[in-house]
């Protein structure tokens, strides 16, 4: 904002004035939830990266400036919810704010439905009002006819808005996709394998520089059906090529007495273990899911059916392609299928198989960039971090450089790998799959699971006490181990992989008693009180290791107290709320969790000020603790006790 008010808005009234304010904090609201949509489907976002945007945000609020991406009228159509709370109730303001939109928007009548529903442009009071202020009937701000660029921008976000209103139902191996991408690529174009890795390590670093992909949940969605499309499309191609002896020589040859060669077992397993490996962008997704379907049902069974399509599509492609292809064709083929299977189908495959690298390996490849280099970037320094002091002029030159380490280290192993013509797409994905999604997507999954039900901060609607009975995360614990465990020292041959298998499983054996001794399967007892950002009322939750445990809950105010008795439930807000006491019984917990928090309209959680006293069984108070900042975790007895909330001045 230039000025606070022009001379325009001055002779034109108040009105006019505050609803140029109105509508700069509509447009940053806006502008908030657009950055929080293009970041959606990052993965390994940081929590320094969450901070830094909203820093930002805040910054450009505070003092006025247009935020840091600026909104088109599509995007205030679209994301009408995040700023509905601003509409003010006066006929005269509404009028006064349909004209600064005109002035500055381009409106069609026809899209912004949301935009004249929330403002009331359609009512009689308001259109009465615009033309007492302006002379002109409230039709004027539309425009009357829409250009053909217009009318497809409306089309797409139209589009984008259906795709991310779906129900949430419908919601290590860098290297390989390194040399992946150029043997496909360079199968088809025949130029030099090093030359296409060094093109998708430069769009990996142009997107790092960015330090975002800005993909949306409409873009994930749209290039994962393609990549669906492509993959059937190429399979119903092999299909057509299918020859039934050639899927029965697999038992044909163990028939004839031909020794049996262990090493294929690793890719079996490389394989079969790495089809499951796509459960970790569950993590990613899930935090835009379960901000609509808080309980969780929708992530859990979008999740299921999301795998058991995976398994269909994995079955389909190596029965179409094993059918087609005979088995001397892939015998120590170190490449993808998408050459000899091109030379049996046809051309159409080199085509459909080139934009699915693009689309699948290229964009994978730039998701799977980021997380080393986010990770680095995490645990780097800030410029006023005073508990790195002595290290911040090591890192303060170079930063961006230090962050890419990671990404150029694997880069630089891939062009060596191609330049000497070792190579090997299956060998990537032999080691990556046996090694990385046995830890990954075996062995952390159980470690979490077995921790989130002793420690978690909330209680899904749904829960299988099965899925985390000790005896069956110990079997697959176990399971996963011996996998890396029976590579390393049985089925590979390579002196380089058994020792790498070994090294990896001694380090998961050696983080899994560290994380046993830093308590994280410790029980644990957590008390919420939530606020949401424009409701009255708030709730409080008590939940014991993972299970909703009972309280006598007294809410102090200034009209008198008033006394429940449960899990959770509705309280006061914290306007009227002056103490919260909670009188909890044993339990089996050894550590209390507090968490007083705000949960803004974009579903991000800000601490709430309060006061924390847990009093000792002897009656002697412990030291009062803020909760201003973040959560308090402090050790408990398990025996009965009593937290106490305060918020503003009460005493």
């Amino acid at each position: 904002m230039d000025e606070i008010l022009t001379r325009e808005e001055i002779l034109g009234g108040l009105p006019a004035g505050r609803a140029r304010m109105l509508l700069f904090l509509i447009e940053s609201k806006t502008a908030h939830g657009k950055a929080y949509a293009q970041q959606a489907m990052d993965v390994h976002l940081t929590e320094k990266d969450e901070r830094r945007r909203e820093s930002a945000f805040l910054e450009a609020l505070a003092l006025g400036r247009d935020p840091p991406l600026l909104p088109r009228i599509q995007d205030l159509e679209r994301f009408v919810p995040l700023w509905a709370h601003l509409a003010p109730d006066h006929p005269g303001l509404r009028a006064a704010l349909a004209h600064a939109l005109g002035a500055k928007y381009r409106l069609s009548y026809r899209w912004v439905r949301q935009i004249r529903r929330v403002l009331g442009f359609d009512t009689e009071a308001v259109q009465v009002a615009y033309r007492s202020q302006y002379g002109q009937p409230l039709a004027v701000i539309y425009t009357p006819h829409d250009t053909l660029a217009e009318r497809l921008r409306w089309a797409l976000s139209a589009i984008a808005n259906r795709l991310e209103s779906l129900p949430p139902f419908n919601a290590a191996v860098l290297l390989a996709f390194f040399i992946g991408f150029a043997r496909v690529m360079g199968d088809v174009t025949h130029l030099p394998l090093e030359l296409w890795a060094g093109v998708l390590f430069a769009i990996c670093l142009y997107f790092l520089t960015r330090g975002s992909l800005s993909s949306t949940i409409t873009s994930a969605l749209v290039i994962g059906g393609i990549n669906i499309l492509l993959i059937l499309v190429l399979s119903f191609l092999a299909l057509a090529w299918l020859q039934p002896q050639n899927l029965s020589s697999a038992a044909s040859s163990f028939s004839t007495g031909q020794p049996f060669d262990p090493q294929i077992l690793a890719l079996i397993f490389g394989v079969i273990l790495g089809a499951y490996f796509g459960h970790n962008s569950v993590g990613n997704c899930g935090r835009i899911v379960l901000r609509r379907d808080p309980g969780g049902r929708s992530l859990l069974w979008g999740t299921v059916v999301a795998q058991v399509v995976a398994m269909v599509l994995y079955c389909l492609w190596v029965v179409a392609v094993q059918g087609a292809l005979a088995p001397e064709e892939l015998v120590n083929y170190q490449g993808t299928s998408l050459e000899p299977l091109a030379a049996v189908a046809g051309p159409a495959v080199h085509g459909l198989g080139t934009v699915f690298a693009i689309l699948a390996i290229g964009m994978v490849s730039v998701h799977t960039a980021l997380a080393p280099f986010n990770a680095v970037r995490e645990r780097l320094p800030e410029g006023g971090d005073a508990s790195h002091t002595a290290a911040r002029p090591l890192f303060a030159r170079g930063r961006f450089l230090w962050c890419l380490l990671p990404v150029l280290l694997i880069f630089v192993a891939a062009e060596w790998l191609l330049f000497s013509h070792n190579e090997s797409f299956t060998g990537v994905i032999d080691f990556a799959g046996v090694v990385g999604a046995s830890i990954f997507a075996g062995i952390f999954p159980v470690l979490l699971l077995a921790a989130s039900r002793r420690k978690g901060d909330m209680l899904p609607e749904v829960v299988y006490r099965w899925a985390g009975h000790p005896l069956l995360l110990v079997a697959v614990y176990l399971l996963f181990m011996a996998g890396i465990w029976v590579h390393g020292l049985v089925i590979w041959q390579n002196p380089m992989q058994r020792l790498a298998a070994v090294i990896c499983g001694l380090l998961v054996l050696l983080m899994t008693l560290l994380t046993i001794k830093k308590g994280a399967f410790r029980r644990r007892l957590v008390v919420q009180f939530r606020q949401n950002e424009g409701d009255e009322q708030a709730t409080s939750a008590l939940i014991a290791a993972g299970e909703a445990a009972e309280a006598d809950v007294v809410a102090s105010r200034a009209q008198g107290d008033s006394t429940y008795h449960a899990a959770s439930g509705p309280l006061p807000g914290t306007p009227l709320l002056r103490r919260l006491t909670l009188h909890i019984g044993s339990t089996l917990a050894r550590e209390v969790k507090v968490w007083v928090h705000q949960v803004t309209r974009e579903g991000m959680s800000t601490p709430l000020p309060a006061r924390l006293t847990l009093p000792a069984a002897d009656g002697e108070a412990r030291v009062p603790q803020d909760l201003c900042a973040r959560p308090v975790l402090v050790p408990w007895s398990g025996q009965e006790g009593r937290v106490e909330l305060t918020f503003g001045d009460a005493d």
